[in-house]
């Protein structure tokens, strides 16, 4: 019912504060993802991974 597109609506608002409070870091990443495409995926499942776990805690504890 929609759901995929309101949850990427939402990662995407959480990237575009994560990169405007990160932007240094966010920058640096980026560019070693360009450098690395092996590790690319990984990390873009990582990242997703902590998001996810960090989403869940802050909706807990608000």
């Amino acid at each position: 019912m929609g759901r995929g597109l309101s949850t990427k609506k939402f990662y995407f608002k959480i990237g575009v504060q994560l990169k405007s409070n990160w932007n240094p870091l966010i920058d640096k990443l980026i560019s070693i993802l360009k450098l690395n495409s092996f590790y690319s995926s990984f990390v873009l499942r990582l990242i997703k991974l902590c998001l996810t776990k960090y989403l869940l805690l802050y909706a807990q504890q608000h």
